[in-house]
């Protein structure tokens, strides 16, 4: 119950929420709370898989709070840097 309250809390608590494709067990539901939370979503995958209309994605991954992103890990740490880097 304790690791369930803390993973609870931390995306109640993040700023943003990174997907990181393929997914482990929980990143759906972690997924969906930050949505409910509103949080921005960066989904991430190293190529276009979940971002076609086919059986690999989901209605969710189209939401305006979701941003998908196809790269490599050092792609998807540049982005975020650039992003969060202009922030005041």
């Amino acid at each position: 119950m304790e690791v369930g309250q803390n993973e609870f809390n931390g995306v109640k608590d993040a700023d943003i929420l990174i997907v990181l494709s393929p997914h482990g067990r929980g990143t759906h539901t972690e997924f969906g709370m930050a949505i409910a939370f509103n949080k921005k979503i960066y989904l991430c995958h190293i190529d276009d898989t979940y971002f076609k209309c086919d059986d690999n994605t989901s209605a969710f991954y189209w939401l305006p709070q979701v941003n998908q992103f196809v790269g490599n890990i050092d792609d998807i740490v540049n982005m975020l840097l650039n992003t969060y880097s202009k922030m005041p």
